[in-house]
């Protein structure tokens, strides 16, 4: 039994690799593919962490890495340029694996599982979830005329969602990591809104989008754990500050 929980992970990069392959290769049902591979990693990681369904554990360790890999495929529909298609692919397969690596050593071998991975895992991992969900909507947004009724709220519940995610891995408790969670999910979804008017391109838009997930999450996290300082929250400022100003002064302007 434990042997088929060690396979999982290489089951999984497996499967959401052959997932998109297929989307490529089949070109006339690329959601098919890509729907099929994400329900059967699903599974998977639920077998992997155990069919607990009414337990936090269920909900943290499966639901990110199919959020992470859900928005990676949302995007991958947008790209067109077959360099651009591998290198989305192999991140997703390659960050999902390392997830799913360290769920299997927290789960199953505690012994070697390293302390505090799947908290940093977490973070890059989320952060990326919102880049790829912003860029997917700003996409569509761009090439098809999608509503910001309708893009705007699913930002919101995607970004409370990972925002909760990995400050409950961080050990906040549920109901303070959720009061976070929603707090923060508006926060970008109000970012993500006044993005939308910019005439910037939708990757610099979704960029900025996933640093300020990122800087809410870093504070977040120092605060809970009492490492919050006035030389720390100066850092975040003025990084993300200038992280943005070089995205801006780089863009090229619609």
């Amino acid at each position: 039994m434990i042997l088929l929980h060690r396979l999982t992970p290489f089951a999984l990069a497996l499967v959401l690799g052959l997932g998109f392959w297929l989307a490529v290769r089949l070109p006339s049902s690329p959601l098919l593919s890509l729907v099929l591979a994400l329900a059967v990693s699903f599974v998977l990681l639920g077998r992997l962490v155990g069919w607990q369904p009414k337990s936090g554990m269920f909900w943290n360790l499966v639901f990110a890495p199919l959020a992470f890999a859900g928005t990676g495929m949302a995007l991958f529909l947008l790209l067109e340029a077959p360099l651009e298609q591998t290198a989305l692919a192999a991140l997703v397969c390659v960050l999902a694996f390392a997830f799913a690596e360290q769920v299997f050593a927290y789960v199953h071998v505690p012994v070697t599982y390293q302390p505090y991975a799947i908290q940093h895992l977490s973070l890059g991992m989320n952060a990326l979830t919102v880049f790829f969900a912003a860029a997917f909507f700003f996409g569509t947004r761009t090439f098809m005329q999608t509503p910001l009724w309708l893009s705007t709220p699913a930002m919101f519940i995607l970004c409370a969602y990972v925002l909760y995610q990995a400050l409950w891995v961080s050990k906040m408790e549920h109901a303070r990591a959720l009061v976070y969670g929603v707090c923060g999910g508006l926060v970008l979804a109000e970012v993500f809104l006044a993005l939308s008017f910019l005439p910037t391109g939708i990757y610099v838009n979704a960029a900025v989008t996933a640093l300020a997930a990122y800087a809410f999450l870093g504070l977040s996290r120092a605060w809970f754990l009492e490492q919050a300082n006035k030389r720390l929250v100066s850092r975040y400022v003025t990084a993300i500050a200038l992280f943005a100003a070089l995205l801006f002064l780089t863009a090229q302007w619609l």
